[in-house]
């Protein structure tokens, strides 16, 4: 087909522009006269416009002439609508004899069409920019890359090196609009040079001949030259050897000397940074509570070396208090975080820090008024809030880490039997004389709900919550009652227990609630009170059972007796989320995300929240993914506008520490 501007018509269809080819006059007959007037009127004559004419076209052997020569034309007519102009001016090549148009077709190569626009004449070039609505500067860089190399493969004069049909070339295209990669690329190297030696192969048959003459010549005055200079060399090295082989001789000497000093100089250094290295570990061990270890390290330390510092760090081991505690005490309990013990004894309540390696060292001291019997102990969930009863029926709130009063409730007429800490840390809960339960605000020390124990079961003696604050239990002889703190209704009573309930507590997760009777652990499931078994074979009575960071253990007593807290609190380390997780995440971000109706519809004190992501639908975090979930991305300031906390709050809720940044990770994970 002779395909040019002038034989391609654009119509409409169904409001689509379609073009067609409207000259068929040259087109190959394959199997047939494709009409009765012939279009070669006799041997060897060039049908087409030249312009737009494949160099197989040019040949005029009809042999090659297939699809492949309709891509060509219409690569010259892509050209032709990228730069206004065609690959091989018309007028230029009508200007050229016969045989000399038919070589540039078949042999010369077309400029790039960003090479075009970038040489044109600025009157030229101006034209262009302004029928494509551009500015002229830019009209070689809008082209240069894919463009290019569509439109060259497409003019490749090699047929067998262009799209193979027309649907190529139109897929080619539609992947560069879409930003997809193409398939055109820049011609190799080789390709490029077998091009030119095809161009002008005479020439550069004289140039090799030249060259190998040339190489072979010097080559042979190289080697003539090399054999002289190897003479002269052999003797000069002859004489050198002999010199060096004797300064050699005096520099081994002289080096087997310094070699000597500096090794005695490094062996010093060595023994200095491993004392300093021992130094440093013992320090690092003695700060971590791990006193034996440190002492273990300084004792390996020459005592040549001993200086200042190995006496401090020793000196800081032995500030450690450790203690051996006679069990019978009945007022002692370990806080619900596994980190802390206390015991009241004759109105004074002590304080000790329960250490990873079994160790005791007191933390603090209050002078509590108190009298043998009257006096009780609450934690709250995380262990970081203490709660007192007193004889003279008031209650105090204290900080259980710095040791500070923060709050006392009065008004109790009918004294206080026991009280509890709720997770949340603003309210408390009291059982009272006249069997009611009163919950009371922190902030403001006032009462703001109470509770009325069923007239069935008898005096409740102990109170507490659930570690997700859900629930508020109460227990009394074989009785246990939970109370929905949402609605201040019984969500279940447990009644089974043929003997009074000795301890209960949930676990962890709040999804198992476990009493003791006698010799057996039970199990209930905490939502509905149904039983789900039991923990029983144990040889004496239980008195009591705890969940700990460092302990998971029930204890069975038949007697009193002495025991080392090496013996007892030895145990494996977890990070539990009650306990370490709620509140850092409780520190950094509950102004947002606590309360009736928390910022993006979760909360920070729900796991079950954080996983799912609440309205987003996106997990905050991925276990085994910890550094790149979105919650620490948030608490460590990553996204943009969404810190956790926000900035202006930070004065109220601090920005996380590493360390705590390092436990979120971790915990993830």
């Amino acid at each position: 087909r002779d395909i040019k501007p002038g034989n391609v018509l654009v119509t409409m269809q169904d409001g689509v522009a379609v073009p067609k080819v409207i000259d068929f006059g040259i087109a190959k007959a394959t199997h047939q006269k494709l009409t009765e007037k012939t279009l070669f009127t006799h041997y060897a004559q060039m049908i087409g416009t030249p312009a737009y004419m494949s160099p197989e076209q040019a040949e005029m052997s009809g042999l090659d002439i297939d699809t492949r020569t309709d891509v060509y034309s219409l690569g010259v007519l892509l050209y032709e609508l990228l730069t206004g102009t065609t690959p091989f001016p018309s007028k230029k090549l009508l200007s050229l004899g016969y045989g000399e148009m038919q070589l540039v077709i078949a042999e010369k190569e077309p400029p790039k069409p960003s090479t075009r626009l970038s040489t044109m004449q600025h009157e030229e070039r101006t034209v262009v920019a302004n029928n494509r609505s551009m500015e002229a500067s830019a009209l070689g860089k809008v082209f240069e890359g894919d463009l290019d190399w569509i439109v060259m493969k497409a003019l490749e004069k090699d047929r067998t090196r262009r799209y193979e049909t027309v649907n190529g070339l139109v897929a080619d295209l539609q992947r560069h609009l879409t930003n997809e990669p193409v398939l055109a690329r820049s011609p190799s190297a080789t390709y490029r040079l077998q091009k030119a030696w095809r161009r002008n192969r005479v020439t550069y048959s004289a140039g090799a001949l030249v060259l190998i003459a040339l190489v072979s010549g010097l080559s042979l005055a190289t080697v003539g030259l090399k054999r002289a200079m190897s003479a002269r060399a052999g003797e000069a090295a002859q004489r050198k050897l002999a010199d060096q082989r004797a300064s050699e001789a005096l520099a081994a000497q002289s080096k087997a000397m310094e070699e000597r000093g500096r090794a005695e100089a490094n062996a010093r250094q060595l023994l200095e940074n491993l004392y300093l290295s021992r130094v440093a570990q013992a320090y690092r061990e003695a700060k971590a509570e791990r006193p034996a270890d440190a002492l273990a390290l300084l004792e390996a330390c020459p005592d040549a070396l001993r200086g200042w510092e190995w006496n401090y760090v020793r000196n800081l081991c032995h500030s450690t208090t450790e203690l051996s505690l006679m069990m019978p005490e009945r007022r002692m309990m370990i806080s619900p975080n596994g980190r802390d013990l206390v015991k009241i004894r004759d109105g004074v309540l002590t304080l000790w820090s329960l250490l990873p390696n079994g160790a005791l060292r007191t933390n603090s001291a209050f002078a509590v008024p108190s009298s043998p019997g009257a006096a009780r102990v609450g934690f709250s969930p995380d262990g970081g809030q203490m709660a007192v009863t007193h004889v003279d029926g008031t209650a105090s709130l204290w900080d259980v880490a710095g040791g500070r009063h923060l709050q006392t409730f009065r008004g109790f007429t009918d004294g206080i039997r026991h009280v509890a800490i709720h997770p949340n840390g603003r309210e408390i809960a009291s059982i009272h004389g006249d069997d009611f339960i009163r919950i009371w605000d922190v902030p403001s020390g006032r009462q703001v709900h109470s509770l009325n124990v069923p007239g069935t079961i008898s005096p409740l003696n102990d109170l507490f919550y659930s570690p997700d604050g859900r629930w508020l239990d109460g227990r009394g002889g074989p009785w246990l009652v939970a109370w929905d703190t949402a609605t201040h209704g019984v969500s279940f009573s447990l009644d089974r227990h043929s003997t009074p309930i000795d301890g209960a507590a949930y676990s962890p997760d709040s999804q198992l609630l476990f009493t003791m009777d006698n010799q057996t652990l039970r199990i209930w499931e905490a939502s509905t009170g149904k039983p789900t078994g039991s923990l029983s074979g144990h040889k004496a009575w239980i008195t009591g059972f705890v969940f700990s960071e460092f302990v998971r253990l029930s204890a069975e007593v038949e007697q009193p007796i002495a025991t080392e807290p090496s013996s007892v609190f030895k145990g494996v380390g977890s990070i539990h989320f009650e306990t370490a997780i709620r509140p850092i995440l409780r520190e950094s971000c509950l102004d947002c995300h606590d309360g009736d109706k928390p910022k993006g519809n979760f909360k920070v004190t729900d796991r079950a929240s954080l996983l799912k992501g609440g309205e987003s639908g996106m997990a905050t975090f991925t276990p085994g993914h910890g550094a790149e979930s979105q919650l620490i991305r948030h608490v460590t300031d990553q996204v943009e506008d969404m810190e956790m906390p926000p900035l202006a709050k930070r004065k109220t809720y601090p920005a996380l520490t590493p360390e705590q940044v390092k436990t979120l990770i971790t915990w993830i994970d």
